[in-house]
């Protein structure tokens, strides 16, 4: 004795499918879409997909922009204090960063030692506050 058929005949009522859908897609609208993207400067941005805005610009690591990201996705929000404090250490990172630079390229080319020696200080020291900047980031995030 065979099986006539395994498929089961359900009836689908379109008209309730479309209202669900309906709904499922009004309350991703209300609680938004956030990815994270990288953009020209070198660090990562915070965007809000469905009102194309940035969110959290020039964050130093995709770690701490995934997190970010992932706060936003639960529909949570940071306090105003908060927020200008995140961008205030990540621009304070990104001088830094600049200066790094700047430093590198006085060793490099520099032949006054003075001023290799006194760059490299500088150097090391700013890499130490980068460092702490990233700790207080992750803290914050």
């Amino acid at each position: 004795m065979g099986i006539s058929h395994t498929k089961n005949k359900t009836n689908i009522n379109k008209a309730d499918i479309a209202r669900k859908l309906d709904r499922l897609v009004d309350k991703v609208k209300q609680k938004g879409v956030f990815v994270v993207a990288r953009n020209a400067q070198g660090g990562f941005d915070v965007f809000d997909y469905l009102k194309e805005s940035v969110i959290l610009a020039d964050l130093p690591s995709r770690d701490i922009a995934e997190r970010a990201c992932n706060h936003f996705n639960r529909g949570l929000r940071y306090a105003w204090r908060r927020e200008l404090e995140i961008k205030a250490l990540s621009s304070e990172y990104h001088k830094l960063n600049a200066d790094c630079s700047y430093y590198m390229m006085t060793i490099f080319n520099s032949t006054n030692t003075d001023a290799v020696a006194i760059a490299e200080i500088r150097k090391e020291a700013a890499e130490g506050k980068m460092s702490h900047i990233l700790k207080q980031l992750s803290s914050i995030v």
